[in-house]
Order: C-alpha cells, then sequence, then structure tokens
C-alpha cells in the first residue's frame, strides 16, 4: 500500500525495503494506495514499479531507476492531498509489459492517462485515445499473443460514470477501438 514493497528472505527472516524514494532536493514521489508493481515474465531478476513515475528495480530491488518523466496530469487541484495514501491523486495505477516483447511497457493513471514505451522506459508516448475522457484508467493488459495489442479498462464511477469501457489497441496506442460490446 503506498509504494511499499519489501523482499523477504524467506530462511532468515530478513527483509528489505524496496521503494524508490526521491532523492534530496526532489519532491516526493505520489503513490496511490494499490500501487503497481510486477516481475518482468523476461528476467525474474527484475520488478517494475509506478507512483507517479515508474521505476525499474533490478537486482531483485536492490537498485533502482526511475525510467519514466511523470505520467500524470500534474493537477495541482488534485494531487496534493492530506492524509494517508488512499487519498494521493495524479499516480499511475495500472502498470503491464508485454509478455512477448521484452520493454514494451504500459502505464495509465488515476487521471485518465495512457502511456507506452517501446525501449524499456527510455521514452515515453501519450496515447490517451479521447473516449477516456479523464477517467481512471483501471487495468492495462499486455497481448500474450500479438506484438503491439493491448486492453484498457477504464472506470467513471468516481465522476458517476457508470457506463462500463474497454478499449483496444493493436498499433502501441496510435489508433484505439471500443471492444465494450454489451457488458
Amino acid at each position: 500500500q503506498g509504494g511499499h514493497i519489501t523482499r523477504i528472505n524467506l530462511r532468515t527472516g530478513e527483509r528489505r525495503y524496496l521503494s524508490p524514494e526521491a532523492r534530496e532536493g526532489e519532491a516526493r514521489h505520489r503513490y496511490n494506495w494499490n500501487s503497481p508493481f510486477f516481475v518482468s515474465p523476461h528476467d525474474p531478476s527484475v520488478i517494475y514499479h509506478a507512483g507517479n513515475y515508474v521505476f525499474k528495480l533490478s537486482q531483485r530491488g536492490a537498485r533502482w531507476q526511475r525510467i519514466s518523466p511523470d505520467l500524470t496530469t500534474r493537477d495541482p487541484q488534485k494531487m496534493e492531498t492530506v492524509g494517508s495514501n488512499a487519498e494521493t491523486h495524479c499516480t499511475v495505477v495500472s502498470l503491464a509489459e508485454s509478455p512477448v516483447e521484452k520493454g514494451v511497457l504500459w502505464a495509465g493513471s488515476d487521471d485518465g492517462l495512457i502511456h507506452v514505451s517501446r525501449n524499456d522506459g527510455g521514452e515515453w508516448a501519450n496515447v490517451t485515445p479521447p473516449e477516456v475522457g479523464g477517467r481512471y484508467i483501471c487495468r492495462l493488459v499486455a497481448s500474450a499473443h500479438v506484438k503491439g495489442r493491448a486492453y484498457a479498462g477504464v472506470d467513471g464511477h468516481r465522476s458517476d460514470d457508470m457506463d462500463p469501457c474497454i478499449l483496444a489497441t493493436d498499433d502501441y496506442g496510435k489508433t484505439w477501438r471500443d471492444i465494450t460490446a454489451d457488458l
């Protein structure tokens, strides 16, 4: 929760805190209550993790590097919060790597942006289609079968929009189509 992840040595019980923290003089990282992280399907010693930035943790979390700019709207009216990380806004809430293409990363934010990197975080493209309309990107899934294909779940219930919205792309987000059908 709130970006906190820990590695535990089950043999010795030793715990190591892995979450990236801002360096001295930098603004704090914003983490969502349910910050996304996963082990790369291409390299089990690599973990990807996100707050308002995407981080790549290597050597099973012993080293980390920020591999993206802030991938949110950075709306000052929304991102400054008081309390727990449950109230933090302008954060990446969905993160995925293509299982068929190493280094193709997808990131979706709680303030309605979708980004893709085709070179392991070296460059990011905002590929948000207009259908998103600023709504929460609740899920991004990279296809396990087709390069360039991904699916996005868009959730508007926080703004009283109860209509389902599922989008798909076959060209790394250049174009999207609505596949909601009769949900």
